[in-house]
């Protein structure tokens, strides 16, 4: 269960995307100036690439509210099942939540104005045990070509589970999540988004 939630929330952080594929970058909206790298709104969707499998992610019309905010329902299609996981933006964090039989507990995986070498942790109980996700942001002007569009100034924070699992996620304003690189027991899997629709 914990591999399956972290592999999802990873693609979605899973992982994010307008009304075609697009050829050029996109430029974020000029008088926003927060939450630009969790597009939210209703219908918005990502489609990812592993090279072997793909995944959709769509934004539905459900939230939950919990913890003074209102977390957006994402669903994603992947091998044919679907899932579903959520995200929401409040006082420059982006957090996701991980829910089980014991309740909903939050995990900040990405900060507003990220800085070079910012480093930050959170812990959550799972099975009676304590995780512990030890974030850093590594870059925060690279470049990410998908094969059609290069995304510039994006921002790319690794993640350390233990001794055996780390994703590097690459975040692009107005689109969320570009690419996505894992590291699970030595198996690496690199996820790109291929097109995307931010409505």
């Amino acid at each position: 269960m914990k591999n399956k939630w972290i592999a999802f929330s990873l693609l979605l952080l899973l992982l994010l995307t307008f009304a075609c594929k697009k050829t050029t970058e996109p430029s974020p909206i000029a008088t926003e100036t927060e939450g630009l790298f969790l597009p939210t709104k209703v219908n918005s969707t990502w489609t990812y690439d592993t090279g072997i499998v793909k995944s959709v992610i769509t934004i539905t019309n459900n939230y939950k509210s919990v913890f003074g905010k209102q977390y957006n329902e994402y669903t994603m299609v992947y091998n044919s099942v679907t899932s579903k996981a959520y995200y929401a933006y409040s006082k420059k964090e982006y957090t996701s939540l991980y829910t089980d039989t014991a309740g909903s507990q939050e995990i900040t995986y990405l900060k507003e104005s990220p800085a070079l070498g910012q480093k930050w942790n959170d812990t959550i109980t799972v099975a009676s045990s304590q995780v512990v996700y030890k974030y850093e942001v590594l870059e925060t002007n690279a470049i990410v070509n998908n094969g059609t569009v290069s995304f510039s100034n994006v921002v790319h924070v690794k993640l350390s589970i233990g001794s055996t699992y780390t994703n590097d996620a690459y975040y692009a304003k107005g689109v969320g999540l570009v690419k996505s690189v894992t590291n699970s027991n030595s198996v690496i899997t690199t996820s790109l988004l291929k097109s995307y629709t931010v409505l």
